[in-house]
């Protein structure tokens, strides 16, 4: 009897451990990550780098100097990540809701008398939900910070326009029938003519948010807009406009760079070749940029590098067989009229 009684004991004793260690390796699946906020099964916008739970950054300008002994861009969005949690920013009034993330977004570069005239990093800081993206529906920028990277290497406010922010998606709206929030695409079928074969369709900002606090974001914004519209794919990495000048940084899975593949094309936007359906691309970029802003000149690279087409023996018939990054894009007509 005693002997079974042990037994009994032995195998109880066996499925606790066994159903703990189960229990163990369940739990794994789900490590706990240091961030604000309750744990959950986080969603990652697209492009995002993550800096932690429900902060995400990204590089919209393209920063190619030398920081010697500074930070790097990175480095930066880490510093105004500890200065907005140094703020209060995730906890106090209850911090960011929980459906919603914080956006660290590395718009341009500023020389500010703050930081002894040495240029700095400048960040957006927006809101909205992971699911959405960065600029989507119910985005909204709360403040912009500035990192001096090469001095004190310390992040500082920059602009505020938290006043009237509660979590809930209030803060400084920009009314959709303001003048001020509409834009200009400009679809350019020129294919190297002379006389310009143009269609264009006014959009705004998007309803109910702020308007973005960068040159960047809103080029960002036109070029998704584009990609709507036509169904092409205007997908960047980087946008900096300095003065009257623009240098885009075209996305390795643009259709610019990528070519069209098996991707069903719109009717009103349809092309037989890839020539023209790149100089379509090329120029109605580089018109609804200069529709937008006030800029002349336009260059253009893919991660940094000259373009090189996908079809480079028709391109070169066209005047173009590839693309310098140091020369700028002049419109199709001009290279197709200088081709000889």
């Amino acid at each position: 009897m005693k002997k079974i009684l042990i037994l009994a004991i032995s195998l109880i004793l066996s499925f606790t451990l066994f159903g703990c260690t189960k229990t163990d390796q369940e739990t794994s699946d789900f490590p706990e990550e240091e961030g604000r906020g309750d744990l959950i099964e986080e969603i990652i916008p697209e492009g995002a780098d993550v800096i932690r739970q429900g902060v995400y950054y990204y590089e919209l300008a393209e920063f190619s100097g030398d920081y010697g002994d500074g930070v790097s861009p990175r480095d930066g969005a880490v510093l105004a990540d500890d200065l907005l949690d140094s703020m209060g920013f995730y906890s106090i009034n209850g911090g960011v809701p929980a459906d919603k993330c914080v956006y660290i977004s590395l718009d341009e570069l500023e020389f500010l008398d703050s930081a002894m005239g040495r240029e700095c990093y400048i960040y957006s800081i927006g809101v909205g939900a992971p699911e959405n993206g960065l600029m989507g529906e119910g985005y909204q920028v709360v403040y912009r910070t500035s990192v001096d990277y090469g001095g004190e290497k310390t992040a500082v406010l920059y602009e505020d326009f938290s006043s009237d922010y509660t979590g809930d998606g209030q803060g400084d709206i920009i009314d959709s029938d303001s003048e001020e929030g509409s834009l200009t695409l400009v679809a350019d079928f020129s294919n190297g003519n002379v006389d310009n074969q143009q269609k264009t369709k006014e959009t705004m900002l998007p309803s109910g948010n702020e308007m973005p606090a960068s040159d960047a974001l809103i080029a960002f914004h036109l070029a998704d807009e584009l990609s709507s519209w036509t169904g092409l794919d205007f997908y960047l990495n980087h946008v900096r406009i300095e003065g009257e000048t623009a240098t885009v940084d075209w996305s390795a899975s643009s259709t610019l760079i990528s070519g069209l593949g098996d991707k069903t094309q719109k009717e009103d936007f349809f092309f037989h070749d890839a020539v023209s359906l790149n100089w379509f691309m090329m120029d109605s970029l580089a018109q609804t940029l200069k529709q937008n802003f006030d800029i002349t000149t336009v260059y253009y690279n893919t991660d940094g590098n000259d373009i090189n087409f996908t079809n480079q023996e028709d391109m070169a018939q066209q005047g173009l067989p590839f693309l310098p990054a140091n020369q700028s894009y002049e419109g199709s007509a001009f290279f197709v009229g200088h081709s000889n």
